[in-house]
């Protein structure tokens, strides 16, 4: 998994394309958005945390990123009621 994760890092940072985006959000949106992403991952899957941190600091928002989505895809079922399937569906359809 960390592999997967640098090399997503890699191809987003090296693709020119994609770098036009990053003035839509602030440096310190930016900063709120990774430290949650941190926080997340730190609170739900501790040893993915250790292991980010092993991550070059170049690539480990991105990976710390990648596993927070992660987080939110795996609690979907226990946020959503067990009668409400649909709620769980427009969650997934979400992301």
């Amino acid at each position: 998994y960390v592999m997967l994760a640098i090399r997503i890092a890699q191809r987003v940072r090296g693709d020119w394309r994609l770098r036009p985006r990053a003035y839509l959000f602030s440096t310190q949106q930016q900063k709120a958005a990774d430290l949650y992403c941190f926080e997340q991952v730190k609170a739900h899957d501790y040893e993915s945390f250790l292991a980010g941190l092993l991550v070059p600091k170049r690539y480990r928002n991105a990976y710390f990123a990648i596993y927070a989505f992660n987080i939110e895809i795996a609690t979907i079922i226990d946020q959503v009621p067990r009668n409400s399937l649909a709620a769980g569906r427009l969650r997934f359809q979400f992301w």
